[in-house]
């Protein structure tokens, strides 16, 4: 028996091989290893920022990078899905990994954090970092500075970082 992860994953790739609905009829979208990479790449460069990025902003990116006007959100999923090191939460999609030593270590429990709940305060996030990780070395401004990649402006002074995205229950 496959898993529902596999099941969706191969649901997202026959919706991929599907035609596409384009101006002039059916068009069915194929795309080269080259286009694919290129696809990817962007994709790659514009997450490096660390910044969630919704799937609907992507898609430009790709058929811009590729030149493919039929390319539609399901194929982009479909390429995305392969990549190693980005992961998607609360319907945004964000690199496990920017570059930056200090913060990269943490945000694999951040992301967890973004599936399970809403808001998170920082008392709450240390718990979660010395119970993951075995400490959390972070100072203030790093922990603002990650958390600030991952959160909505908290206006109401309440304490809390309060998650990008939607959450699915």
């Amino acid at each position: 028996s496959l898993s529902s992860e596999v099941k969706e994953e191969l649901g997202v790739l026959a919706r991929a091989k599907q035609a596409v609905a384009g101006p002039g009829g059916a068009v069915e979208v194929t795309l080269s290893a080259g286009q694919k990479k290129a696809c990817q790449q962007a994709m790659k460069k514009h997450l490096e920022g660390g910044n969630p990025t919704k799937m609907d902003v992507l898609l430009p990116d790709c058929k811009t990078e590729i030149g493919e006007r039929n390319l539609t959100e399901v194929h982009v999923q479909a390429m995305i899905r392969e990549m190693e090191g980005v992961e998607e939460a609360r319907g945004l999609w964000m690199a496990t990994k920017t570059g930056n030593p200090k913060l990269d270590a943490f945000r694999p429990v951040v992301i967890k954090l973004m599936r399970e709940r809403f808001s998170v305060t920082r008392d709450e996030l240390v718990t979660e970092f010395i119970a993951a990780l075995g400490s959390c070395p972070l100072t203030d401004v790093q922990i603002r500075t990650l958390m600030r990649q991952y959160c909505l402006r908290d206006t109401s002074n309440s304490g809390k970082f309060n998650f990008k995205g939607e959450l699915a229950m």
